[in-house]
């Protein structure tokens, strides 16, 4: 069984936005969009993670 269940189709990709907005009640999209505007007035950014492939070791 995958980590997403018995879901056959890869998981849905949420914006930063409808990220930020879930953790709010009913999903406050006014409420992400200020506090992302906060966030880039304070010089900050969020990006996306970068996956790094496990390394392999020599035989």
């Amino acid at each position: 069984m995958s980590h997403y269940g018995d879901r056959k189709s890869a998981p849905r990709k949420l914006t930063v936005r409808q990220i930020v907005a879930r953790s709010y009640p009913g999903w406050d999209y006014e409420m992400a969009d200020r506090f992302l505007a906060w966030l880039d007035e304070c010089g900050y950014e969020i990006v996306e993670k970068r996956i790094s492939k496990p390394e392999q070791r020599g035989s």
